[in-house]
């Protein structure tokens, strides 16, 4: 890992975070203003994919409450990856602890989304050099 990369997860693991906005929790509206964290369409890529992880889990059986529920964006531990070593972050793990998107015996959930032009518009500005867009 590069300094520079090394750096900037330092700097991005600090308690202000990589999402401004990540203690919003409010991702259904558009006002016109900033949209949180991260665009609805990454929060709607993000949920199917916990749903999804969830459906393969329990083999389609449904929990009830919580569990069913997505977790609040700030619930969850947010890790970016440089998987293709060239000193940017290309891929950001969202990681949720046992409990948080269901029971203990299912474990964590970690899902890996690459970063798009939604999700860097949501880091912070500082932070958004060190990233680079994947293709779709």
């Amino acid at each position: 890992m590069s300094n520079q990369l090394a750096e900037s997860l330092e700097e991005i693991s600090t308690e202000e975070g990589l999402f401004p906005e990540a203690g919003r929790d409010d991702h259904d509206g558009n006002d016109g203003q900033d949209p949180g964290p991260v665009s609805n369409k990454v929060m709607i890529r993000l949920v199917d994919r916990i749903g999804a992880e969830r459906a393969r889990r329990r083999q389609g059986e449904k929990f009830g409450g919580d569990f069913d529920q997505c977790p609040k964006f700030s619930d969850l531990a947010i890790a970016p990856f440089d998987r293709n070593n060239n000193g940017t972050f290309d891929t950001i793990a969202f990681i949720a602890s046992p409990y948080t998107a269901g029971p203990y015996a299912e474990g964590e959930y970690e899902i890996s989304l690459p970063v798009t032009s939604e999700l860097i518009r949501g880091v912070r500005p500082e932070y958004r050099d060190s990233f680079e867009r994947q293709r779709q």
